[in-house]
């Protein structure tokens, strides 16, 4: 689910600042790089139920959602994500469903910018600490204070969300982080 697009988001960060970064440039830093996925762990999770809004498959989907983002060190509100799960068609809940935790669900435009929000009813925080982790799992050098204050002023879903759809990093993301690596490691 989330996993894909911090994974993303990171290995965009790791690429750029390993390379030099020609963000000043008015090149754009998005590169098309397939569709925006949204796939959810197989086990499931309970989400509370009280005033739950999904019901169905979105219901299935908002508890895997929540379990797969677990799984990843981010606690999603349960309230938020039934909310905008509700919001999905039939057909588009049952995609994500269908694609499991590695694959990649065919889905209409509408379910994607809805699949892209669910990680905004998590905190910026908990986003930070998931993109540290993907860096830290590149081997490359980073310091790790610099990405965090880079980073803490940002609205971390928002830029994620609006990066989904065309495949690449925010630069707003790359600009933060930019200084923080060191590219000879």
């Amino acid at each position: 689910m989330h996993k894909k697009l911090i994974t993303t988001i990171a290995a965009g960060i790791l690429v750029l600042a390993a390379c030099g970064s020609d963000s000043n440039d008015d090149a754009n830093s998005t590169d098309a790089g397939g569709s925006a996925s949204v796939t959810e762990a197989d086990d499931g999770a309970s989400s509370t139920d009280a005033g739950s809004s999904a019901s169905g498959p979105q219901a299935e989907v908002a508890d895997e959602a929540i379990a797969s983002a677990k799984e990843n060190g981010i606690d999603l509100d349960a309230d938020c994500v039934n909310e905008l799960a509700s919001q999905l068609s039939d057909e588009d809940a049952q995609a994500m469903l269908d694609a499991g935790p590695d694959g990649e669900a065919e889905l209409s435009d509408e379910g994607t910018a809805i699949g892209t929000q669910f990680l905004g009813c998590a905190g910026n925080d908990e986003i930070i600490d998931a993109l540290i982790v993907e860096l830290q799992k590149s081997g490359q050098e980073f310091d790790e204070d610099c990405v965090r204050d880079g980073l803490q002023d940002l609205d971390l879903a928002e830029l994620a969300a609006s990066a989904a759809g065309e495949g690449g990093t925010p630069e707003e993301v790359i600009n933060a982080v930019f200084s923080c690596f060191n590219p000879g490691s």
